[in-house]
């Protein structure tokens, strides 16, 4: 009796058409079998199941994580996005080494302030909303880059390693790093609980920040991974809503989860973007790469809320 493999429903056909066997539950493996099978034999990661900022912020990381929480899901996402732009980034992404070296970060601060009432440091401590001063307030004492209601800035006794110390991991996980721990809580929180409970383990079948290595090659990463079955599923993520940006973000991860996990993979590009917007780069990234448009899917700023029972859903359809 022959068959064949029907590669958009991952199930091998008989030639009777009466029997079917569903491959993702009949083969399993674990991202670092698939790795291995990739030649990356001498493989490290940066899986973290403690994550780096747990340890970082202590017994405030849970406080911060649900403050963020209560954030998107009360509808201020966008808000708070426009707040990251401008006066955050503004004000901790400008020169050079502005993180590590106070003399440069207080001539930045000095330079911000002479534009008055358009100044980001006007903007940051009179127009920052309440819900933001609670997630600012919720970072340890000797993490955070407010003093109150109003920006901290260094006095002159302060070294550079205190100083830089006090902000970088802050303004680090400000920058972005939230919005991929936000994103993997909630899909870890539907795989560990009814979904897939004791099917899929963290570490091996799901995680952030995968980071492997192989010699003479580029490292592959993924902001966070997920194995069904044996197909890979990459989830890529931005708060960008700019179409070049989230473009670019696309077109990475669809090529590298078809480096390893080949073309029954799955691209997850999660954005910034609204609604109409997000369904024009989804049909544009198929179109560009040849891919199938079940195969790269993206979400944009009306999806952060639930956006755990979606990737789910798009993992286990």
């Amino acid at each position: 009796m022959g068959s064949y493999l029907d590669a958009r429903d991952y199930k091998l056909v008989y030639d009777d058409s009466e029997n079917t066997i569903n491959l993702k539950d009949t083969i399993k493996i674990d991202i670092n079998r698939l790795l291995s099978i990739h030649l990356y034999g001498d493989v490290s990661f940066e899986i973290d199941k403690g994550y780096s900022y747990k340890q970082k912020f202590a017994d405030n990381f849970d406080n911060i994580s649900q403050k963020i929480e209560e954030v998107i899901k009360g509808g201020n996402g966008e808000e708070f996005i426009k707040w990251l732009e401008d006066p955050f980034r503004k004000i901790f992404k400008g020169p050079d080494k502005i993180l590590e070296n106070k003399g440069k970060f207080k001539q930045h601060i000095d330079n911000l302030s002479k534009k008055n009432d358009l100044s980001p440091i006007n903007k940051f401590n009179n127009d920052t909303p309440d819900f933001i001063w609670d997630i600012l307030n919720a970072f340890p004492e000797d993490k955070k880059i407010n003093d109150g209601q109003k920006l901290w800035i260094p006095d002159d006794s302060i070294s550079n390693k205190a100083f830089s110390d006090r902000i970088k991991d802050t303004v680090e996980f400000l920058d972005g790093r939230w919005f991929e721990w936000y994103v993997y809580s909630q899909i870890k929180n539907k795989l560990e609980g009814e979904l897939k409970e004791g099917e899929l383990k963290e570490g091996e079948h799901f995680g952030i920040s995968l980071e492997a290595h192989k010699k003479n090659s580029p490292n592959f990463e993924l902001d966070i991974y997920i194995v069904n079955g044996y197909q890979l599923i990459g989830i890529s993520l931005t708060t960008s809503k700019r179409q070049g940006e989230c473009k670019l973000k696309g077109f990475e991860v669809i090529h590298r989860v078809r480096q390893i996990g080949g073309d029954e993979s799955k691209a997850i590009l999660i954005t910034g973007m609204n609604s109409s917007k997000k369904n024009d780069l989804q049909k544009d990234l198929a179109y560009v790469t040849g891919t199938t448009e079940d195969k790269i899917v993206v979400f944009g700023v009306d999806d952060w809320t639930n956006i755990g029972d979606k990737i789910c859903e798009e993992v286990f359809r």
